[in-house]
């Protein structure tokens, strides 16, 4: 997911001369050939975020569109008040890009972990949040972001992540991708734990029961046009993410904006993580990954 994002971002940077990126100190391996080929217009702030988004922010009001990279939440949370004041505040066109979402670097322990970032970054005046599910929607982010206007936050989970669309997509401001018919019970996803939430779904829908997968590439805006409609009964958000304030948290208001009557079930992380353990070990023993999702729909269900 984040070598598609960021191939597609240099290709187009290519054509497009009014962009430019900014790292924190990283993704060498991934970034070599687009500093190559950018030159002037990449740049490495180091172990500054604060420094680099406010470098972007300059860009931007240069008449740029400014990229900022780095992991998870040190783009975010490290350099919040410069994104808020600098980036958000006077609504300019800075692409924020964090790059192992949720427990992705699960062994570097807690200090790189992305649980906070869609609470903190979805409250900010002016911005958009994308969490794409696979490199596909990925692809589409990176055109969505390039073509468009104004800040916006882009949420991507490591690397090597499987597609789960069966071909290239486009990204509609705040829409859902349905990726079965219409159900009366629908699991919604944000980000790539969707691959453990669609094969949770495909399980339970071979077994049978009344449920279909929906992927959320947008947490702000919210798809209210797709939560209005009346056949749907029960949904059920998946993020990897703590549970409060994040995706879930967002859908939940926005149902009850709409004054529906909706069921809304939440999976997400705890709001304390104790432990320092590989990403997928995390999401097992949290209940996130496809065994213990499909447990737990299953028993609502």
């Amino acid at each position: 997911m984040r070598n598609t994002f960021i191939n597609e971002v240099h290709k187009i940077a290519l054509a497009n001369e009014d962009i430019c990126f900014v790292t924190g100190d990283l993704g060498f391996g991934v970034l070599n050939q687009m500093r190559e080929d950018l030159g002037d217009r990449f740049r490495n702030a180091g172990v500054a975020e604060q420094l680099m988004t406010g470098m972007a922010a300059g860009m931007a009001i240069a008449g740029k569109k400014a990229f900022t990279y780095s992991i998870a939440n040190f783009p975010t949370l490290r350099c919040i008040e410069q994104v808020r004041n600098d980036v958000c505040y006077h609504n300019l066109d800075v692409k924020i890009v964090s790059v192992g979402a949720g427990v992705a670097y699960g062994t570097h322990g807690y200090t790189h972990f992305g649980v906070e970032d869609l609470a903190m970054m979805r409250t900010l005046q002016n911005i958009e949040v994308i969490c794409p599910l696979d490199p596909i929607e990925a692809e589409a982010a990176a055109r969505y972001v390039c073509q468009n206007s104004g800040p916006t936050y882009v949420r991507l989970g490591k690397n090597k992540e499987p597609n789960i669309h069966k071909s290239k997509v486009e990204l509609k401001r705040g829409k859902f991708f349905e990726h079965h018919g219409k159900s009366e019970n629908v699991v919604i996803s944000t980000g790539s734990i969707g691959l453990h939430a669609k094969e949770a779904v495909d399980r339970l829908r071979d077994e049978g029961y009344d449920v279909g997968f929906v992927s959320a590439p947008f947490v702000r805006p919210i798809d209210s046009e797709y939560l209005n409609q009346d056949h749907i009964q029960k949904v059920f958000t998946v993020e990897e993410h703590f549970r409060r304030g994040g995706f879930g948290s967002a859908v939940l208001e926005e149902i009850n904006d709409l004054k529906s009557s909706i069921a809304l079930t939440r999976f997400a992380l705890p709001d304390t993580i104790d432990i320092i353990a590989g990403q997928n070990y995390l999401l097992s023993h949290f209940g996130l990954d496809a065994k213990g999702l499909y447990e737990s729909i299953k028993q609502a269900l």
